[in-house]
């Protein structure tokens, strides 16, 4: 204590000796260190560089105020109160490194060292008895050596002045031997007479989570931003849920800006009839959440249809008000587009423009269970077809297959079941239409089939042979269906006899 009791000069290391005594539970060895201190500390103000030093190694920051009196009039009880001030203050800084997962670490100028404490490694993994048994060595190795490099050019800038602070980012080993971040920040804490840096103190907090955080979000702002699905989010904006934050692609469908965007709710940008379905669930008070992944119809902002796949999602507290609402959208109008165009392909034969074998099928059932009945059915050959081919080319024979197409639309109905069954065969399916009925509607036929032929001149005219049935019930359905073919195969032979 030596240089204690002279005064004329001190160290942090004195200090450090002086706090021991304070916080000895014996009345005498207190009251020995607070008058010690009281002569340090108005010693030390008598002039401008020393009354610094000492405020930094206290850290006053002026919520403690010093005495302002004659060394020998000091009362003991003063200093006491202010080194229990000094103590809390220094009890609530540990326990808040403690709780932040913050260690701590100084650096010695004279040995070039850092020395750091326990909760430096513990963020690591290590207890403190691992950490008794570091080297400064094996400290250095924990260093990712890339972060290294960078870490010690950044500390040398620090040191050298040439930066203000030091605030690195590195990457350790911790006890499982996995990487793991930390950030260290330090500040020079002591100058010698003549400037140069005595001291530095520094922080170290555990960053890891927050990275892997940043990490993830910075992925999940690049999927919100590059995501081919349109994005927007809800946020209460007054009275009312506007959408708050919306991607490029959401922006782009609807045809809006994003400032333009933020004045409106999801509900506004849905077709008036599928919202009002929307709207009664949402007033309703047993959906306290609202979920809907299906086709919608939206309006974009020039009127007009846009066909999208939503995903909607409405949360509501127990009072239902919205809390929460999310849309996904992807514009399917050119989809469902395409979709109706391959369903008119699969529907349609694309020479006659007639339907197809699919269609006729799919009417075959849905009337043969119907209560549509009586069902007739008409069945129709062109005759000759394959010796046209034969003579004159599949052109030829299209051509006729063509005509059959003209006839058939001349007669019936674009929604009537009037189907292309395969090559040369085509039938007719009528539900609620009589035998008589069939009658007149194949003499319709025959009466379009001349009219086609003395319009169009060509050597090879269409003729077509026919067959009629009636189906009365459920029961004669497969029956009529043969006769129907049987009585155009005898139509086709008769008129070979002629």
């Amino acid at each position: 204590m030596d240089k204690i009791n002279d005064c004329d000069d001190f160290e942090p290391k004195d200090l450090l000796e002086l706090a021991k005594r304070f916080e000895s539970p014996d009345v005498e060895t207190r009251q020995y260190a607070s008058k010690k201190l009281a002569k340090m500390a108005l010693k030390a103000v008598q002039t401008e560089v020393d009354g610094k030093k000492f405020a930094n190694l206290l850290r006053l920051d002026g919520s403690i105020e010093m005495p302002d009196q004659d060394a020998d009039d000091v009362s003991i009880d003063d200093y006491e109160q202010i080194m229990s001030q000094l103590v809390d203050e220094k009890r609530k800084v540990e326990i808040l490194l403690k709780t932040t997962k913050t260690g701590f670490w100084n650096w010695d100028s004279l040995t070039d060292k850092k020395t750091y404490d326990s909760e430096c490694y513990s963020i690591l993994g290590y207890d403190e008895d691992e950490t008794k048994k570091f080297t400064y060595e094996i400290i250095s190795y924990l260093t990712n050596r890339h972060d290294a490099v960078e870490k010690d050019e950044q500390w040398q800038a620090f040191i050298n002045g040439d930066e203000k602070s030091f605030e690195c980012d590195s990457r350790l080993i911790d006890k499982t031997g996995a990487w793991h971040m930390v950030r260290d920040k330090a500040e020079i804490i002591n100058y010698d007479d003549d400037g140069n840096i005595i001291s530095v103190f520094g922080t170290r907090v555990d960053i890891d989570e927050i990275k892997r955080v940043e990490k993830q979000n910075q992925k999940w702002n690049k999927l919100f931003s590059t995501s081919n699905w349109g994005i927007a989010i809800e946020s209460t904006n007054g009275e009312k849920n506007k959408i708050g934050i919306s991607n490029y692609n959401f922006q782009k469908m609807y045809g809006y800006s994003f400032s333009e965007l933020k004045e409106l709710s999801i509900i506004d940008l849905i077709d008036s009839e599928e919202r009002q379905e929307l709207e009664i669930k949402m007033n309703d008070p047993k959906h306290k959440s609202i979920r809907i992944n299906s086709e919608m119809t939206h309006i974009r902002k020039d009127g007009s249809s846009l066909s999208v796949l939503a995903d909607l999602l409405i949360e509501k507290d127990e009072n239902g008000e919205i809390l929460y609402s999310s849309m996904g959208v992807v514009d399917i109008t050119e989809l469902k587009r395409l979709q109706e165009k391959l369903k008119e392909m699969a529907l349609k034969d694309s020479l006659t423009g007639l339907y197809s074998r699919h269609h006729l099928d799919e009417q075959s059932e849905i009337l043969k269970n119907s209560r549509q009945y009586p069902i007739s059915i008409i069945n129709i050959d062109v005759d000759g077809l394959r010796e046209v081919n034969n003579k004159y080319g599949h052109i030829a024979g299209d051509e006729l297959l063509k005509g059959v197409g003209i006839v058939l639309k001349d007669v019936f109905r674009q929604e009537d079941c009037v189907c292309r069954a395969g090559g040369d065969e085509f039938v007719v399916l009528l539900p609620n239409i009589n035998k008589d009925t069939a009658q007149e509607t194949v003499e319709r036929i025959l009466t379009s089939l001349a009219d086609y032929n003395n319009n169009n001149n060509n050597n090879n005219p269409l003729s077509l042979s026919i067959g009629t049935a009636t189906a009365h019930r459920y029961t004669d359905w497969d029956t009529s269906i043969m006769d129907a073919d049987d009585n155009m195969y005898e139509n086709k032979r008769l008129k070979k006899k002629l």
